[in-house]
């Protein structure tokens, strides 16, 4: 079991369970993985394999337009039963992507939720995100709420109805 410093938190963690594929140096083809929870400074996320402390690591998003693809440190790695829990510092994204990719971890989570029927699994997770992405995903930065904002404007035309939606 390999820990680190979990204690350390400096910003308010958001659970999600977006799919995400991670790329390791000794591990170059993308892995799979469930994220458990997500901040503006990092993420956390569940893994067949133990990461080492200090690891450098690629974490993408591909279910976000545009893909959210950042380059973050392990600070931590717990065993969880059958698999790891592993704590990701993100050190390459500007906070104007962080904030991005947290509003849209929020989307998506809010439209899995709509059309999440009790059985589904991870590739229904990942059509679910496509859909909304089709839906929703605003094209410019300047179009989407502040993160800190508490009602959610949706993309004109959209039919996302919601907008008094609690982020």
């Amino acid at each position: 079991m390999v820990k680190g410093k979990r204690d350390m938190r400096n910003y308010i963690r958001h659970p999600s369970d977006i799919p995400l594929e991670i790329v390791t140096e000794t591990l170059q083809d993308r892995s799979p993985q469930t994220m458990k929870d997500v901040s503006l400074g990092g993420l956390s996320f569940f893994s067949e394999q133990a990461h080492n402390i200090w690891d450098i690591i690629k974490v993408s998003i591909p279910y976000v337009k545009p893909a959210f693809v950042s380059e973050g440190q392990v600070t931590w790695c717990i065993k969880q039963g059958d698999r790891y829990e592993v704590g990701v510092e993100f050190f390459t994204a500007d906070d104007d992507s962080r904030a991005r990719i947290v509003k849209q971890v929020f989307y998506i989570e809010d439209f899995i939720k709509e059309v999440k029927k009790p059985g589904r699994g991870r590739d229904d997770i990942e059509l679910a995100a496509r859909e909304w992405i089709k839906r929703h995903v605003v094209d410019s930065l300047e179009n989407e709420p502040d993160l800190f904002t508490s009602k959610i404007s949706p993309k004109k035309g959209s039919d996302l109805n919601n907008s008094d939606q609690l982020l």
